[in-house]
């Protein structure tokens, strides 16, 4: 097992996927220039700005704001599933 948190998608070099432990599904972080800054890691990563999944409101899915620090997810007080306001280190990321 890799320690490796992101996921590489094979399709799309600016494409990484993750876990999100309190959405119990993966998320999606875009390097693509003009989208997220990201430090190249792939077990700690870093990644400016926030990242918020949902905010539109889908009813089938919680509201998930938060920031990568350093391989950790630090969620916001406006999430809506029981992490918010916590921080939780990322899961490694494994195939499937």
């Amino acid at each position: 097992m890799s320690d490796e948190v992101l996921g590489r998608l094979a399709d799309n070099p600016t494409l990484f996927t993750f876990e999100c432990p309190g959405c119990k599904y993966g998320h999606v972080l875009d390097t693509a220039p003009g989208k997220w800054s990201w430090n190249g890691d792939f077990v700690k990563p870093t990644a400016s700005p926030s990242l918020f999944v949902n905010q539109k409101g889908n009813p089938k899915y919680p509201k998930c704001h938060f920031f990568i620090k350093n391989g950790q997810l630090e969620f916001c007080g406006d999430t809506t599933h029981e992490l918010a306001g916590q921080t939780v280190p990322m899961a490694p990321w494994e195939d499937e």
